[in-house]
């Protein structure tokens, strides 16, 4: 659940990136749906997770330079 300042503080965010006010339901609602994606999609990592993620990011570094640079 978002508290009533989350909701005033989507709204805030709403205006300042959209131009467009919506209402305390409407920040709900999306704040709701933007909290669940975020639920969905994040999901933490080990360490070990991280480090092999560095031992392939490093191992295929220049390969993808290589491919930029064509």
């Amino acid at each position: 659940m978002l508290s009533e300042q989350d909701v005033t503080n989507f709204q805030i965010l709403f205006k300042k990136e959209f131009g467009t006010e919506i209402s305390r339901e409407e920040a709900l609602e999306e704040g709701l749906k933007l909290v669940g994606l975020m639920n969905n999609i994040y999901q933490p990592m080990t360490q070990d997770e991280h480090d092999e993620i560095e031992r392939h990011r490093k191992a295929t570094a220049s390969k993808v330079t290589k491919n930029i640079n064509k």
